[in-house]
């Protein structure tokens, strides 16, 4: 199992490539301005919420409930960014 520390920084990596892509979206198409800043409000909370359960979390049980949600909410946020 991976250390708390490189935990965030793979879901803070993550989160920075669900950003970008939002933001490459606004770029190139500024009719999805508003669709694309929901997505990067959705990933921000995404981020606070695994972040904050990450540091709390005791044992090794807890981390693989948390990377199953990240990995759920991430799928459904890179949809989110695909269908814009």
């Amino acid at each position: 199992m991976a250390n708390k520390r490189d935990i965030k920084k793979i879901v803070n990596s993550v989160i920075i490539d669900i950003v970008e892509e939002s933001f490459s979206v606004q770029l190139f198409n500024e009719a999805k301005t508003e669709a694309s800043n929901k997505v990067i409000d959705n990933a921000a909370a995404v981020q606070d919420e695994i972040l904050s359960r990450i540091s709390a979390a005791k044992s090794k049980k807890d981390f693989t409930s948390i990377i199953a949600d990240f990995e759920t909410k991430t799928d459904e946020l890179y949809d989110q960014v695909n269908k814009l």
